[in-house]
Formats: C-alpha cells, sequence, structure tokens
C-alpha cells in the first residue's frame, strides 16, 4: 500500500477520533500532524524547529506535541484531546495534563532545540 494512502485513510479515522472543540489553538489539524509524525509518517521536509509560537505550523506543532508525549508520558496528548470532549479549548488544559503551562513547555523545547542538533531532540 502506497504512503500516500495511508496518510488520507489516516485523516480521515483521526476525524473520528479527536474531539473538535471551540478552539482555534489546538485544532484537529495539529492534533492529526502529531499523530502523522508520531505514525512514522511526517512528510520529508518537516523538522524539529523552534517557531516563534508553539502553534505556528504543522510541523512545529506536531515535533512540539511529539516532545510533550516523550516528556510527560505516553497518552498526555490523548489526555489533552480527551479534555476538549466536553469543553472548550482552554490554555490551562495542558497544567491540569502535565502540570506545566504549554508557554513554560514551550521555552524547555526551544531551549534544548537549541543545545542539541535538530536530529537528535533531547527529552527531559
Amino acid at each position: 500500500m502506497q504512503k500516500a494512502h495511508v496518510r488520507g485513510g489516516l485523516s480521515r479515522v483521526l476525524q473520528v477520533w479527536t474531539f473538535q472543540s471551540h478552539f482555534c489553538v489546538l485544532s484537529y489539524e495539529r492534533l492529526v500532524d502529531f499523530v502523522r509524525l508520531h505514525a512514522g509518517f511526517a512528510p520529508p521536509h518537516w523538522r524539529p524547529r523552534a517557531a516563534e509560537k508553539w502553534d505556528v505550523g504543522y510541523d512545529a506543532t506536531a515535533y512540539f506535541l511529539d516532545w510533550i508525549e516523550k516528556c510527560c508520558g505516553e497518552g498526555t496528548i490523548r489526555r489533552l484531546n480527551e479534555c476538549m470532549k466536553d469543553s472548550k479549548y482552554d490554555v490551562d488544559m495542558f497544567k491540569d495534563v502535565t502540570g506545566e503551562s504549554v508557554d513554560s513547555l514551550y521555552i524547555v523545547y526551544c531551549e534544548q532545540l537549541k543545545q542539541k542538533d535538530s536530529s537528535e531532540i533531547p527529552y527531559v
């Protein structure tokens, strides 16, 4: 099976899996991009990078969410998604799930990107 077909099918499955809250920051597309990266289907041009904000760009957000998943434990992003099942998105969801604000997590992520080559991101 070709990767393009798998990516298309994965996107459709994720439309069912993700809770689409009334928010614009942690959107369905960003969650799909995280899952694509996590499943090994990221486009070849994607790279971990420190953007001006954590939610700017598909690859930047996907790698940041992947880093959170590795730092805070498997299932962290799933728990963030579950928080949006019955609620509007709120940035405090990150603190509720991870114990840290999204801004403080992003500062640590960016600092670690600067310290290491982006192909080898250290995790806390």
